[in-house]
């Protein structure tokens, strides 16, 4: 999938977006109908499945390129923030109310009846950038340049960029934190403080509540910090999150509820943290590449995701969760302080304050 993104984003840079990410959401919706009809048919396998998700994971791995490029030349560097700010208030609803209804068709109808309902979604997705009112420019007509020539043009422009390599950078860091922990918090919440499936569910739900409330006021806020020191403060909340959840024990009377509060804070940071990147990953990268130069840094920060993984379970097992959290909040504070600083040294000009 990551291979499939590369070329990708040479695909985004050198097509129209609209029939792109048109085509991920019909993709999509016929991959997830395939499932309940293979049920209906007594052909439903793992190995069935796992096409299903690399289909799925695919098309968005393409059309999420082609949706970030496509915003950046409907709107902008200018509006960008307005437009994330709105982007996270729609996913903040969805993170609030999605689980709830998928748990509840699936409880009380079934898990296919559910996989149907989503697959609609995405056909309705389709629908609504079909009526987007927006005549795309021609894309660029490129002769004698295979693919492979393109990407690594895309990784060019990347590493030549000292804010495009910068980002790229703060975002490997990112990530490689982020996966240290995403396995652990369910282990933590199930094995360690005892929390059900259902208050698990709780604990996610609370999440799209805080992005929800956040994402009301982050516009202004992103605007009067800057998307550097945004960034810096995303990371800042997100170590807050990681502390709090490494303080809970078992048998604490409100622990349920400051798990969710603190799964929250997660939430929150990691909102604020990738509004801000791809609104400055979109306004320093050349429009003429910037599907590549998107699907370049996606693929660069994939790589270290393994390893956070790896070694954040490495340490769960040696340490416990408790210091394995405090490691991952004191590694998100140093990131942050990174983060803060680097965006200062490469602030472009005084022109730029609103921006970086």
């Amino acid at each position: 999938m990551i291979l499939v993104c590369l070329y990708g984003g040479v695909w985004v840079d050198r097509s129209k977006r609209v029939p792109i990410m048109i085509g991920r959401d019909l993709i999509s919706a016929c991959a997830l109908v395939f499932v309940p009809l293979a049920q209906i048919l007594g052909c439903l396998s793992i190995p069935s499945l796992c096409v299903v998700t690399f289909i799925c994971f695919s098309a968005e791995a393409v059309g999420g390129v082609a949706q970030q490029a496509y915003l950046a030349s409907l709107l902008g560097g200018e509006r960008l923030i307005e437009a994330y700010g709105r982007i996270a208030l729609s996913s903040g609803v969805s993170q609030a109310i999605g689980p709830v209804i998928a748990g509840f068709l699936a409880e009380t109808i079934s898990p296919t009846i559910a996989l149907v309902v989503d697959a609609c979604t995405f056909l309705f997705s389709a629908a609504t950038i079909r009526a987007i009112d927006f005549v795309e420019p021609k894309p660029p007509v490129v002769e004698n340049e295979s693919a492979w020539e393109a990407i690594k043009l895309g990784f060019m422009v990347v590493w030549r960029s000292p804010i495009l390599r910068m980002l790229m950078l703060q975002a490997s860091l990112f990530f490689f934190v982020n996966q240290m922990s995403v396995a652990l918090l369910i282990l933590k919440a199930s094995r360690e403080l005892g929390i059900s499936a259902a208050g698990i569910g709780f604990a996610y739900m609370s999440g799209g509540g805080g992005s929800l409330i956040f994402s009301l006021f982050a516009e202004n806020l992103v605007k009067k910090l800057g998307v550097g020191r945004a960034m810096g403060l995303g990371f800042a909340v997100c170590a807050l999150g990681w502390a709090g959840i490494a303080t809970l024990t078992k048998g604490d009377e409100h622990c349920l509820v400051e798990f969710g509060m603190f799964y929250a804070l997660l939430v929150v940071g990691t909102v604020m943290w990738n509004m801000t990147y791809a609104v400055a990953r979109s306004r320093y990268a050349p429009p003429e590449s910037l599907g590549r130069v998107i699907s370049t840094m996606r693929f660069c920060v994939s790589i270290p995701e393994p390893l956070g993984a790896l070694l954040g379970g490495s340490l769960a097992t040696a340490f416990g969760f408790r210091r394995t959290f405090y490691v991952i909040a004191v590694l998100a504070v140093l990131i942050a302080l990174f983060s803060l600083v680097k965006s200062h040294t490469l602030m472009p000009s005084k022109s730029d304050d609103a921006i970086f």
